[in-house]
């Protein structure tokens, strides 16, 4: 497995980009990075919830440019160790950020930028000049940027060790009590066994009506309106073992009808009872998702770091996204695909995001 690892990635290989000036002195520089949330992220306006600046939908390969003027409309844990960085250094610089890792990681080979720096993932692969390492220019589409591409890069020393991280969405995660209890009542089973045993206490309290009404104890009146509701409150306290002895069969007919019912009427209370109960215990038992080794033949999204670094599963189907896509299609704001199972990328993408 790749070693996880959030670094200053200074892809200067094969003296593409323009080694590196000794410290203090004075240079402008152009950094290569993408959006990442909690690391590198453009505000948003708080009135319309939108960053302030957007990438063009018609020039996917352009960047976006931030210099003195409009830097800072960025914000994140990069944004500010390079400002300290740059700032020990002497160094001017503009910040070119593209919608794509690939763009950004591959800049500095096609000489788009001095170095890139985000939270790039070092691997043996990336790090390795294989002959099957492909060439990038500047002009270089984005959607013709492969993994045989982001090699031959030169990382700098890394600021932050971790692990991976897995994020769930919240309708995966163990419901509260009253929201699990609501999703068992709503559920097409359940709706339809007690539209059933509704069905049933209304057909044995007419058959109660038509055998008692009349009866010496004037118990259930002979008119319609006024006999049939008191049958089928009969019918539903026997049912379920209830009994208040406010109403019982008089007539030999009536009372057949009412063994009938108690055996009728018991066992279909008893099976939707035993619907809500199994389906709530399985909620209850039902074991979360910690790993991916239990993601076989899940939808999951993999970021841009892990689209092609980790093994998830024997069967899972690896959605390949952006990372803030991904992040957009957990919480729902992204339709255009489906809601995946789960999210795998570094562990700080989705701690500080």
């Amino acid at each position: 497995a790749a070693t996880v690892t959030f670094a200053l990635a200074a892809a200067l290989a094969l003296c593409v980009a323009p080694a590196a000036a000794q410290g203090g002195e004075s240079r402008h520089v152009v950094v290569c990075t993408r959006p990442n949330a909690g690391f590198d992220a453009i505000k948003k306006d708080p009135t319309t919830g939108r960053p302030f600046l957007a990438f063009d939908a018609d020039a996917p390969d352009a960047p976006i440019i931030f210099t003195e003027s409009n830097m800072h409309l960025l914000e994140g844990f990069d944004v500010d160790y390079r400002e300290v960085m740059m700032d020990r250094l002497g160094w001017t610089y503009e910040v070119h950020m593209y919608n794509d890792f690939r763009k950004s990681i591959t800049g500095p080979r096609a000489g788009l930028c001095d170095f890139a720096m985000s939270s790039y993932t070092i691997t043996t692969a990336r790090e390795a000049c294989p002959a099957t390492c492909l060439p990038v220019e500047a002009d270089t589409p984005i959607a013709d940027l492969t993994n045989d591409h982001v090699c031959c890069l030169d990382f700098g020393q890394p600021f932050m060790d971790t692990g991976s991280a897995m994020m769930l969405p919240g309708s995966l995660g163990h419901q509260g009590a009253s929201s699990a209890l609501l999703g068992v009542l709503f559920a097409p089973t359940s709706v339809q066994t007690f539209l059933f045993v509704s069905a049933l206490l209304v057909i044995f309290g007419h058959l109660y009506w038509l055998a008692e009404r009349g009866s010496t104890t004037g118990q259930i009146a002979e008119d319609y309106q006024k006999g049939v509701p008191n049958a089928i409150w009969w019918a539903a306290v026997t049912a379920t073992t209830v009994g208040y002895g406010d109403l019982w069969p008089i007539t030999r007919i009536g009372r057949w009808v009412a063994i009938v019912w108690m055996l009728i009427g018991l066992s279909a209370t008893g099976i939707l009872l035993g619907i809500v109960s199994s389906a709530l215990t399985a909620d209850a038992l039902r074991e979360p998702i910690t790993g991916p080794d239990q993601l076989p033949g899940e939808l999951v999204c993999a970021g841009d770091l892990y689209t092609d670094t980790i093994v998830i599963g024997t069967d899972a189907v690896a959605q390949r996204s952006s990372t803030p896509q991904c992040f957009d299609l957990m919480d729902g704001s992204d339709t255009s695909l489906p809601v995946p199972t789960a999210m795998i990328t570094d562990a700080p993408v989705i701690e500080y995001a």
